[in-house]
């Protein structure tokens, strides 16, 4: 079976000071750096996509 997984958003809000990171490329590390750099309590979120093809496939092609 063929698998893929993808990160589709993240968001990270800093509940002391409200700063926002919204790059779901980096927003999880960024909110990790601010929360030690400031001490800072980050709240975020991280939503995935993905899908499965357990697709049978046919190397030879059909014959009818």
């Amino acid at each position: 079976m063929r698998k893929a997984i993808w990160k589709v958003h993240a968001v990270a809000t800093c509940e002391d000071c409200g700063k926002e990171f919204q790059n779901y490329n980096n927003a999880q590390a960024l909110a990790a750096q601010h929360a030690q750099k400031y001490g800072h309590l980050v709240f975020g979120e991280v939503g995935l996509a993905f899908e499965y093809d357990g697709r049978k496939t046919n190397s030879s092609p059909q014959q009818s």
